[in-house]
């Protein structure tokens, strides 16, 4: 049986004795476009000017250009939105419904909810019963009618209406109540313990089960959670949660209207998710459907199309991958010069041109692109976990070497192009970056992805594996790239294999010298030549602390510590200390100009005025270096003394830096009383140097979060971070990830209040995104596909799609 058509939008209804369209408010019988047809036919009065009548100057009049601009008004107003087009939506018809206000007022007091797409209205007293129209406007059905209003007032005996004011009594009743509850709560708080227990139990079996209670969720702004979130007892596959959220929730989610902070970010994340699962054809679709919402930042496209490559590279389709890359080129020249997505981009980007063999593009992207500072290295931390599908954000942030990386982008490439089966042109990548420090990074990184690799292998030969890649790189290297391996090897392999790996820096370290302290050049090699300046130091520094780590894995802390002191010992040859900078400094700032060109022309004999400005440059441009290198030296140091701290070596720093009196201007010492504090110690430290004025340093802050986490106090975590001044809000956000990692795996319940404490909305969907991957990774994939659904959870539509996203991501880094 063919169900009535309305006349005028087209949409069938379900309802056969319906009265009015459900959709747009036109009569079902058609009647009204009949009698406007009618009307229409009907003669005017004489009295009445034709509507396109104009003067005789041919110029429209006043009145009937007033009139003609109404119309027009009125018609723009009638015209579909793009997201009513991109629905197929493109006719609804007006009428004369009763338009609610988003605001209550004096005289619109009566609350009404759509039920098409759950908005707050408020409508005058005398509209209920009446036909409504939605407060929002871009409503898919914005027509419905009010509920009658029920009014609740008691009458007395002479038949009137009696309305009793009984505010006070009310107010102090509440009050009571109120003051009972807190009461009531406090003492059951204090006694309670806290709540360590797993909150959820993995299953054995491939398919898990859907643990849901819907009789305590309130209404949503997604109408579709009662078709899409299980029951309880109901098993769901990994196949079923990624074909549904394909499928069917992220289109839902994608095209709703409430709270949703950018369409084209849903599609562009439902492109993603397509194309990872290898729906190449539905990609493409929601990448015209991109098109359709968004205009100004068509760039965001060059991620799903970057994985469309990928998929087509992979499958050797040649052809088809390079006609992706052309869209790439063209989408980077769009590019905005600063930004988080402009630099993830370029990376991005880069990593496929250097697949396609078009080197030399590539570093002209990342070069202009890689940024070190903390942006540079959230974004490379970020791609990091997600290219080697490992979610334990915290183990990365805590492996990252304690020197900043100076060239974060250049590494990030050099991952991407090993994870996607280019292992050789990532060496050559690596190889071929601007010098000694880039290269020992991104070599770094290559161990890394080579690491995820070999897991995915046959383990029994892992070493010979290690072993392989390895050597084939620069003996400069070595020592460093074995000790990565060990650590790699202790997180994710085993202890035995790590030691084996470890035993072999050592021996690259065999004929290594001693380091000496450095030595300031005298006045007159100071101002003769340009300083001669060495990696080598630096590099050996950086292998001292990596083999300390590896060892501080094995548990083998005696060692560590004395790794430490040689990391320390290879920085003091790399620049000077700032005590022997500072006099060489100050006195050059004191002193004028010409005091200092007289001297340097006596010391060096020399007989021009243009010789001695030459030497006085010379002289100025090394006096400057060499304090720069004092205080990169010093901050080095510093880091490196504070990993030592948070690897429970706070004695043995205490007892190094005690009487150097070159540390006393750090907050060093409060890292380790707070170290201290978490190991249930008592180290005695003066008060002089407690009393500290200095803004706390990051890795102060990072200890007294971590104090708050093992208290089990999330939100005491969340305020330490959340005080930091803004312009540390990318160091913010990783610390925000790297907590979401560790409650994930550690199957807290106080993970989801976490999530909801977030207020940043992007920091907040890259966490939900983090979260929901790491649990479908650990087998609780169900868990995180109801989480993005659940109604009282009150998440927008781009925090859904993010988790929706990270639950497939999860899910296939499951299965290798």
């Amino acid at each position: 049986m063919d169900l009535p058509t309305c006349p005028g939008c087209g949409q069938s209804v379900l309802d056969d004795d319906a009265e009015v369209c459900p959709f747009c408010g036109a009569p079902m019988s058609g009647n009204a476009s009949k009698s406007a047809q009618k009307a229409a036919k009907k003669p005017k009065k004489p009295s009445q000017a034709p509507a396109s009548s104009q003067p005789e100057n041919g110029n429209p009049s006043p009145t009937s250009e007033k009139k003609n601009s109404s119309r027009r008004k009125q018609t723009a107003k009638a015209q579909p939105s793009d997201d009513m087009k991109e629905l197929g939506l493109e006719s609804v018809i007006p009428t004369d419904a009763i338009q609610a206000s988003p605001r209550q007022t004096k005289s619109r007091r009566f609350k009404v909810i759509c039920p098409m797409c759950d908005a707050t209205g408020y409508i005058p007293l005398n509209a209920a019963s009446k036909e409504i129209k939605c407060p929002n406007r871009k409503c898919l059905s914005p027509i419905f009618k009010a509920p009658e209003i029920k009014r609740t007032e008691k009458v007395n005996t002479t038949g009137k209406k009696v309305r009793k004011n009984n505010s006070k009594l009310i107010i102090a009743a509440s009050a009571g109540v109120i003051l009972l509850l807190v009461i009531i709560a406090v003492a059951v708080v204090l006694k309670k313990e806290p709540n360590k227990a797993p909150l959820f139990k993995k299953s054995t079996s491939p398919d898990t089960t859907a643990k849901t209670d819907n009789s305590k969720q309130d209404n949503s702004d997604d109408p579709a959670n009662d078709k899409t979130e299980p029951s309880k007892n109901e098993t769901v596959s990994n196949e079923v949660i990624i074909n549904e959220t394909i499928n069917k929730l992220m289109p839902e989610y994608a095209t709703s209207f409430d709270r949703n902070r950018s369409k084209a970010y849903c599609r562009r994340l439902s492109a993603i998710a397509c194309a990872i699962t290898g729906n190449i054809e539905r990609a493409n679709e929601e990448l015209e459907r991109f098109d359709a919402v968004s205009s100004s930042s068509t760039y965001e496209k060059i991620f799903p199309i970057s994985e469309i490559t990928w998929y087509h590279l992979k499958n050797n389709e040649k052809d088809k991958a390079l006609k992706k890359a052309e869209q790439l080129l063209t989408l980077k020249n769009q590019l905005p010069l600063q930004g988080h997505t402009a630099i993830d981009s370029a990376t991005t980007v880069a990593a496929i041109l250097v697949a396609l063999d078009r080197q030399e593009e590539a570093i002209q992207l990342v070069t202009k692109y890689n940024q070190p500072g903390l942006v540079g290295q959230s974004l490379a931390l970020i791609r990091k976990s997600q290219s080697l599908q490992d979610f334990n954000f915290d183990r990365f942030v805590d492996q990252r070497q304690s020197f900043n990386t100076r060239y974060p982008q250049w590494s990030t490439v050099t991952i991407a192009l090993a994870i996607h089966g280019f292992d050789t042109k990532a060496e050559n990548w690596a190889l071929n970056s601007p010098n000694d420090i880039s290269r020992l990074e991104c070599l770094s990184a290559l161990i890394d992805a080579r690491t995820k690799s070999i897991i995915s292998s046959d383990q029994s030969n892992a070493f010979n594996l290690f072993k392989t890649k390895i050597t084939t790189l620069p003996n400069k290297y070595h020592a460093f790239l074995w000790a990565r391996a060990s650590t790699n090897a202790a997180t994710y392999i085993s202890e035995k294999l790590a030691q084996q790996l470890l035993d072999e820096s050592y021996k690259a370290l065999t004929n290594q010298p001693a380091p000496e302290d450095y030595k300031i050049p005298d006045k007159k090699q100071l101002a003769k030549s340009q300083l001669t300046l060495t990696s080598d130091p630096f590099i050996n520094a950086m292998t001292k602390l990596e083999i300390a780590r590896a060892e501080h894995l094995l548990k083998q802390q005696e060692k560590s510590w004395s790794s430490i002191v040689q990391s320390l010992s290879w920085l003091k040859q790399s620049a000077a200390s700032l005590n022997q900078a500072k006099p060489l400094i100050d006195d050059f700032n004191k002193r004028g100009q010409q005091d200092i060109q007289n001297e340097l022309k006596s010391l060096l004999e020399l007989e021009t005025k243009l010789t001695t400005i030459s030497a006085y440059r010379t002289y100025r441009n090394n006096c400057k270096q060499i304090f720069s290198l004092a205080e990169e030296r010093h901050s080095r140091s510093i880091s490196v003394l504070s990993t030592a701290i948070s690897w429970n070596l706070e004695s043995e720093v205490l007892e190094d830096i005690r009487n150097s009196g070159e540390y006393n201007s750090t907050d060093l010492f409060l890292q380790i009383k707070e170290k201290s504090k978490q190991n249930g110690k008592d180290l005695k430290i003066p008060n002089a140097i407690l009393n500290n004025k200095t803004e706390p340093s990051l890795h102060l802050i990072k200890l007294r979060y971590l104090t708050a986490l093992q208290n089990d106090d999330v939100s005491a975590a969340l305020k330490i971070i959340s005080k930091r001044k803004n312009s540390e809000k990318p160091w913010k956000a990783v610390q925000f990830l790297a907590i979401t990692s560790k409650i994930a795996r550690e199957k807290n319940i106080q993970g989801f209040d976490f999530l909801r404490n977030l207020h940043d909305p992007i920091t907040k969907e890259i966490a939900i995104r983090l979260f929901s991957a790491n649990l479908s990774a650990e087998g609780f994939a169900i868990e995180a596909w109801n989480f993005c659904q659940k109604r009282q959870e009150r998440l927008s539509p781009t925090e859904r799609i993010s988790g929706l996203l990270g639950t497939i991501e999860g899910i296939l880094a499951s299965k290798r």
